[in-house]
């Protein structure tokens, strides 16, 4: 009777302790989601302009794509992981926003190349850990969705999962969507690409004055060309236009502000990369 007891209660302590939470039916669901929303959402964000600007020659960089993917999936299950280990909602929601808060700074420890830079960044803590509220939120939202679904038989149980990954799916990318370049940076590529079209119909008048620093470009025109956009650290509002023309030659051409006309140099990431 005594080693009953005793095996009873062995049980009952493994069973709601943290490492029941590492079970299938909680932690890999979590892992799984995260990761479907952190891939779906950095896809949409890497290929969105080409979608808004679809009458623009606009490029994806695929290989600097997949590795935003990547990363951003791993992060995400990551995420999964730990905003579904407490049992109590409001403690994986809270756990979540702290992580993503840490993750923030730790990010900005790394981009800075020095761990003491990160101090000037700690007042920001509590901001950003309310910025990953909405986050952790959903991703326990998700959690609690497919919990109550693994409680359905049948087909409830396949429509609920259904609905579950749909909604999944569709937030991810209603929140990737707004990753597009603003409309300062979509009339940027715009200006730069009608100064091309420009040059290529009329080849017998001088360049206008965006293409007068890249007289290259006359050898040029009329080869299929590819855009890109980036933006220029020194200025909150330049932005800079890379053309890649089929053939190899490139422009790097900046717009500093709202109505400027394009200046263009011959290189790719002259103004968003100075001697890199």
């Amino acid at each position: 009777m005594a080693t009953f007891e005793t095996s009873k209660s062995n049980s009952v302590s493994l069973s709601e302790g943290p490492l029941a939470l590492l079970t299938p039916g909680r932690i890999i669901p979590a892992v799984v989601y995260g990761a479907l929303l952190g891939s779906v959402y950095a896809l949409v964000s890497q290929v969105i302009d080409v979608w808004v600007l679809s009458d623009l020659p606009m490029q994806v960089d695929w290989d600097r794509a997949t590795v935003i993917i990547a990363v951003t999936a791993v992060s995400g299950s990551l995420l999964g992981a730990v905003t579904a280990w407490p049992r109590e909602s409001w403690k994986g929601v809270l756990v979540g926003a702290v992580t993503i808060a840490v993750w923030g700074l730790v990010k900005a420890a790394i981009e800075l190349s020095s761990a003491a830079l990160t101090l000037l960044f700690l007042p920001t803590f509590l901001p950003l850990v309310f910025l990953g509220l909405p986050i952790a939120l959903l991703l326990r939202l998700v959690i609690n969705w497919h919990d109550s679904n693994m409680n359905e038989v049948g087909l409830h149980r396949l429509r609920g999962m259904v609905l579950l990954l749909a909604a999944v799916v569709g937030v991810a990318a209603f929140a990737g969507s707004w990753a597009q370049m603003p409309a300062h940076a979509q009339e940027a590529v715009r200006k730069v690409h009608r100064a091309i079209q420009f040059a290529e119909n009329n080849p017998g008048k001088p360049l206008s004055i965006s293409l007068k620093g890249a007289p290259g470009v006359k050898g040029h025109l009329g080869l299929p060309y590819v855009l890109t956009q980036a933006s220029v650290d020194s200025s909150t509002t330049g932005v800079e236009v890379n053309v890649l023309f089929e053939d190899g030659y490139a422009l790097s051409c900046l717009i500093g502000q709202v109505g400027d006309t394009p200046v263009c140099q011959e290189g790719l990431r002259v103004f968003s990369n100075p001697g890199g």
